[in-house]
């Protein structure tokens, strides 16, 4: 990777870290029969959260918990590690850049600025390899990370179009190992905002051929059921399913449970490749979009938050913006108001865990929200107990 590229492949990652922030997740689409999954991680301990609020100072950017551990960057160094629920810099902030999360045992890496390539390190902070390509995913899924194989030009108009879409570079997947599992020459990359990299999910990834989705298996395998896609992946038993530009809640013999009346969005309108953003269940509620506005409904298609979340949309611009409501976690979903511009929580009854407070905040992730209010990074639990006192 040349010095060029590496500004690149940091500057995107970075800003997937904010997208990751903002909540916008289109492609989270997970298959469980478990509706309580509250019920399954565990709680965080008073001890545990006045640990964490006493090294918050210490960091200008702290990430959620994932495998046990929160990336975070230190304030003066500007150099990044990894915190535990006791608040331990179990990986001392001496990374260039530690890509959004822990997942699944590892982290993708840049060491330091000299650095020609990212690697991928476990939760010690050790080195497993060095990864060859400059362009890939945030987190291994499925046990496989994707990678780009780009076109040597520095200039996005020199870039092909493959069918509708125009192809940043050939998409790849690599295992933990580093072996290439599937080379990098037969899918594209579409180039929406950025580069648009697929991930597996439940053993699925859609990726780009000819200039058309499809689905492929961890094996490489093309799926032969043209059916399968983003409107038809069911969650706990349900799927939102599209007709005439609606969506309508179906159960999983194919029975319609709801009119088609709920709102199809899109994160950039007319961005080739872009996933429309579609709820799925969590926890036994989906968030869904009807007449401008979103609320939850549970497995039946009833209505049991009301639609009174707005999204916001950047002024004299046509693209949304924002996404008022998120899944549930622990029991917990996060919300945006639109008149202030904040992020708050609710329950499941609707009722305000925390009320929309927080500048910046991601969804509950084992037990732990991560919240900002103006420069103060901390954390909020399931209660709604916070390590920003004000």
């Amino acid at each position: 990777m040349n010095k060029k590229n590496f500004s690149k492949w940091v500057v995107l990652t970075v800003v997937a870290w904010m997208t990751l922030v903002a909540g916008v997740s289109c492609n989270q689409q997970k298959k469980s029969d478990n509706v309580e999954e509250e019920a399954t991680e565990e709680e965080v301990t008073e001890d545990q959260l006045e640990a964490l609020a006493d090294v918050m100072s210490k960091y200008s950017i702290v990430n959620a918990f994932s495998d046990g551990l929160a990336v975070v960057s230190d304030k003066t160094t500007n150099l990044w590690g990894a915190i535990n629920k006791e608040g331990e810099e179990v990986i001392p902030c001496t990374f260039q850049y530690i890509a959004e999360a822990f997942h699944e045992g590892v982290a993708i890496a840049v060491k330091n600025s000299d650095a020609d390539h990212g690697v991928v390190i476990d939760k010690e902070g050790h080195i497993l390899f060095t990864l060859e390509y400059e362009y890939c995913g945030q987190q291994f899924h499925d046990g496989l990370l994707a990678i780009c194989k780009t076109y040597d030009t520095m200039d996005y108009s020199d870039l092909p179009m493959v069918g509708d879409i125009m192809s940043f570079g050939k998409l790849g997947f690599i295992d933990k190992t580093g072996k290439m599992v599937i080379a990098p020459d037969t899918y594209d990359v579409p180039l929406g905002e950025g580069p648009i990299i697929s991930e597996f999910s439940n053993g699925l990834c859609k990726v780009w051929k000819n200039g058309h989705p499809i689905y492929i298996d961890v094996t490489g395998k093309e799926l032969d059921d043209p059916q399968v896609g983003i409107d038809s992946k069911f969650s706990e038993g349900r799927a939102f399913e599209m007709k005439d530009g609606k969506l309508g809640l179906v159960d999983d013999k194919g029975n319609e449970l709801t009119p088609f009346q709920f709102e199809i969005i899109t994160l950039y309108e007319d961005t080739e490749g872009e996933e429309p953003l579609i709820g799925s269940f969590h926890e036994g509620l989906a968030w869904a979009a009807k007449d401008g506005l979103f609320g939850y409904i549970d497995r039946e298609g009833k209505t049991v938050i009301p639609f009174r979340y707005e999204p916001g949309y950047e002024s004299g611009c046509g693209w949304y913006n924002q996404q008022p409501t998120f899944d549930f976690h622990q029991g917990v979903a996060r919300v945006w108001d639109k008149e202030s511009g904040k992020f708050g929580f609710i329950d499941k009854d609707g009722n305000e865990v925390s009320p929309c407070r927080f500048d910046e905040a991601t969804d509950i992730s084992e037990g732990l929200a991560t919240v900002k209010i103006g420069d103060d990074w901390g954390f909020m639990d399931t209660k709604g107990n916070c390590t920003i006192h004000r």
